[in-house]
């Protein structure tokens, strides 16, 4: 009996990298749906020895990191792609993520409002943004933030994330209902 074709995969990639000399593009976009993330993991690290400067590659290593609980080593590999590329929405995004989960909602803020101005349109940054003032307690700017991303998002944007954003700005409505100061009752 052979082995599982899961444990063949980055053998496999490894040799094909080798072969062709540089991995053609479509290797590094691993879905996370269908691998493992450790299994993804090892495959990032394995097309980072061959291009190191990837950074795309280098992102989602990070965000594997990330889901895995590797805080430390997902701020690591953001940081690199920052230092190579200091406005790279997805980084500067996957920072902020890391931030937050850190209990760091002022460098996460920080760091998204980064992001937004590298990619005004990318409705997941509104979403991160806005989730990352109310953990500040800074509920208008939180509010801001979510019909910003709703007002400024892309026609093509993902129908889920326009969800999202609208639900998150929903809920900060009727969490703050009747408070002073509280989120205004208009439309998004």
């Amino acid at each position: 009996m052979g082995r599982p074709a899961g444990r063949c995969r980055p053998a496999l990639l490894a040799l094909l990298l080798a072969l062709a000399g540089s991995a053609p593009p479509a290797l590094a976009h691993i879905d996370p749906d269908d691998t493992p993330d450790p299994v993804a993991e090892m495959e990032y690290r394995i097309l980072l020895e061959f291009q190191p400067e990837d950074t795309a590659t280098r992102n989602k290593l990070a965000m594997v990191l990330f889901r895995l609980g590797r805080l430390g080593d997902a701020e690591a590999e953001l940081r690199r792609v920052l230092a190579a590329q200091a406005d790279d929405a997805d980084a500067l995004d996957g920072l902020g993520l890391v931030q937050a989960a850190q209990g760091r909602p002022a460098d996460a803020v920080r760091s998204f409002a980064a992001a937004r101005r590298a990619r005004p349109g990318d409705l997941a940054v509104h979403l991160h943004l806005g989730q990352a003032l109310e953990a500040q307690g800074d509920l208008p700017g939180a509010e801001a933030a979510y019909r910003e991303g709703l007002a400024a998002g892309q026609p093509a944007a993902d129908p889920q994330e326009r969800t999202a954003l609208a639900a998150a700005l929903e809920a900060l409505r009727q969490r703050t209902a009747g408070r002073p100061g509280a989120p205004s009752g208009g439309q998004p």
